[in-house]
């Protein structure tokens, strides 16, 4: 007969959840249960190591995976344990039989339906398992990847910090365009004073830095580039005079170089500011024993490795992976050839070509950590897709503008590096975040209006002149190969762009702007704007594609009535430089038409359907007979409606229209 409470670690057709188990509850079935037993046993052992307190323990909750499926990966057997605890907290906890060498007997009960079967870490990654399991990894990108570089002396960035590999003495360098090899810190500075150079401080750092000034990060990475017998690092906080704007503008123009050129990129994942350091430990626990039948098992308990990266900055992503939640981070990420991350949990690296973590499960996962940058280099590799090039683009900007960012002005410097890369291997003027060779649908971004807009940084129809996350339709953060043989949906532009120019700040054509324009040819139709609930605003709730604030709704009403509900890039109510009132009259862009093919419970067979995308434009109040972006909306044949006989029949009139 098979456990209520754990079902006996056997098959369920739809896998095993058994909720809100109490301790009690668990030690009684443990008597009689030798499954519950173990994994009583293995929770008490592992609270152990962790130091957790049991008389905190609230409940249990038991989910274990069974896929059968072939080609099913570890993952879909997943055995796993959440602990709740009185003061609200829980745990994760994962437990499998310990895989063993190719000569080894793996010791997993044969009883046990699709015991995972995983990998022990190393309990502490500051160790030397953990150290030589990293020199694997670069030296396998290094020496058999087909897409990464060796390590080779490339030119040193224009200041280094010197480890002091042989005598122990820790300095700022000024290179001269010297040639070496040298690794690159990708950190979060936090919210504590870190250590800097400015100009006060500058000779002194030349003559050398004591530890004891440092952080511990960067004690860490210091002590781990001398372990990898490296002689210099870089790190933006020392290696850049902070104070001084001149400095800051020059060398963050070459910040892509920086990270590009670096033999390895060391990130400090886990950590929030320098207090945190690069290293962690993760104590596991082992359980051996005999079933009832007589077969040996050898089991791993732990605390379950989180991989799943690209949504960090929700739940408590930013809590395990604080560096992946800083805007600052995706281009020295995706710009250096490898890195090497700290993780909460374990090490782990990627590269151009692959990725690995000790345990070896992150290639598992649909969304981890890898596709970003394995899409990045995919892109550039593809850069005569124009297609292609275009989608990565706009999953890169995506997710870039889903993180945060301290300073607001460096919203474009941020996400210079990455489009100084891209400039090269597309060959086409950069504007503002956009491109020229691609401009009409770069200009088709989505804004999630949650504030006002911020004061002046780019040109309105910039997705930078907004600090919320931007989404872009044809923009997927899902990257698979065979995305660049993807073929274009049928699109029909219905403007022609006269002229674009963006103005640099400073030297840097990538960085900071002090003003950029678009002028724009194209059919408008003038509409009075409307913002409310989705009543007063007369739009068809069955209709809706959005849901601002528990039913706030925009629109534009056109000539013949009718509202079309809109997307706004900030919110129009609010008070301040920004505040746009109802009943504005705008005029409506017309930018273009896409076809494609669509099927659903009401049309299930596929059929012909055009989205209109325009632009929202009103009068600046910036510059003279110029315009202003507002919002944008996509209006889509749908229900028998037709889009040459409706919204378009208003917009008849042709315009050359300056932008700002």
């Amino acid at each position: 007969m098979r456990c209520p409470v754990c079902n006996s670690f056997q098959r369920a057709p739809n896998g095993w959840r058994k909720a809100d188990i109490t301790p009690r509850d668990l030690s009684l079935s443990a008597k009689g249960c030798n499954c519950c037993c173990i994994i009583l046993q293995g929770c008490h052992g592992l609270f152990g190591r962790l130091g957790l307190a049991e008389e905190n323990l609230s409940k249990f909750d038991l989910w274990f995976a069974f896929d059968h499926t072939e080609g099913a990966h570890d993952t879909d057997f997943l055995k796993l344990i959440t602990v709740h605890f009185k003061y609200g907290k829980s745990l994760g906890i994962e437990f499998f039989a310990v895989e063993g060498n190719e000569d080894e007997y793996i010791q997993v009960a044969q009883a046990w339906d699709d015991m995972t079967v995983g990998k022990r870490v190393s309990t502490d990654t500051s160790s030397n398992q953990a150290f030589e399991t990293a020199k694997s990894w670069i030296y396998e990108c290094a020496t058999e990847h087909e897409y990464c570089p060796e390590e080779m002396e490339n030119r040193l960035p224009t200041r280094v910090v010197d480890v002091g590999l042989n005598s122990g003495k820790i300095m700022l360098k000024e290179t001269n365009g010297q040639y070496g090899r040298y690794i690159a810190l990708s950190h979060c500075w936090g919210k504590a004073q870190i250590i800097k150079t400015t100009q006060a401080t500058f000779e002194e750092r030349k003559l050398g830095i004591s530890p004891s000034q440092l952080s511990r990060t960067f004690n860490d990475a210091i002590e781990l580039t001398r372990r990898l017998g490296i002689p210099y690092i870089w790190i933006d906080s020392l290696c850049i005079i902070q104070d001084s704007r001149s400095d800051w503008a020059k060398e963050a123009s070459k910040m892509a170089s920086f990270y590009k050129n670096a033999m390895l990129t060391i990130a400090a994942t886990k950590s929030s500011s320098g207090d945190g350091g690069l290293y962690t430990s993760n104590p596991d626990f082992e359980l051996k024993g005999m079933t009832p039948d007589g077969e040996q098992y050898h089991l791993v308990f732990r605390e379950r490795i989180e991989h799943e990266l690209m949504d960090s900055k929700y739940g408590n992503m930013i809590e395990l992976f604080p560096l992946m939640s800083r805007a600052w981070i995706l281009q020295e990420r995706l710009l250096s050839e490898r890195v090497l991350h700290f993780g909460p949990y374990e090490i782990f690296f990627e590269c151009n070509t692959s990725i690995e973590c000790e345990c070896g499960e992150i290639a598992g996962f649909e969304i981890s950590a890898a596709l970003p940058k394995m899409m990045h280099s995919e892109a550039l590799d593809n850069a005569d897709n124009l297609y292609y090039g275009q989608r990565a683009w706009h999953a890169l900007v995506g997710l870039y503008t889903g993180l945060s960012i301290t300073v607001p002005s460096d919203k474009l410097p941020a996400f210079g590096g990455l489009a100084r890369q891209w400039s090269v291997a597309k060959k086409s003027k950069y504007l503002a975040g956009l491109w020229e060779d691609t401009l009409i649908e770069d200009l088709l971004w989505q804004s999630n209006p949650i504030g006002a807009r911020p004061a002046w940084r780019a040109p309105t129809w910039s997705w930078a002149s907004v600090d919320h996350p931007i989404y872009y339709r044809d923009g997927s953060l899902y990257w698979q190969e065979t995305q660049p043989d993807e073929e274009r949906l049928p699109y029909e532009h219905l403007v022609k762009v006269v002229d674009c120019t963006c103005i640099p700040k400073d030297i840097d054509e990538f960085g900071e702007l002090q003003s950029g324009f678009l002028r724009i040819r194209g059919r408008c139709a003038e509409g009075i704007l409307q913002y409310g609930t989705s009543n007063s605003v007369g739009l068809d709730t069955n209709r809706k594609r959005n849901n601002f604030k528990n039913g706030f709704s925009y629109a534009v009403h056109i000539a013949d009535g009718k509202p079309y509900e809109i997307i706004p890039d900030f919110a129009f109510e609010v008070e301040g430089e920004s505040f746009i009132p109802a009943g504005t009259a705008v005029i409506c862009l017309l930018i273009g038409i896409v076809s494609y093919e669509s099927a659903n419970r009401h049309h299930p067979k596929p059929r012909l359907v055009k989205d209109l995308s325009c632009l929202v434009l009103i009068p600046s109040v910036r510059e003279p007979a110029c315009f202003e972006r507002i919002a944008m909306f996509l209006c889509t044949e749908q229900d028998g409606d037709n889009i040459d006989d409706g919204f378009t029949l208003y917009a008849n009139e042709e315009k050359e229209l300056t932008l700002v």
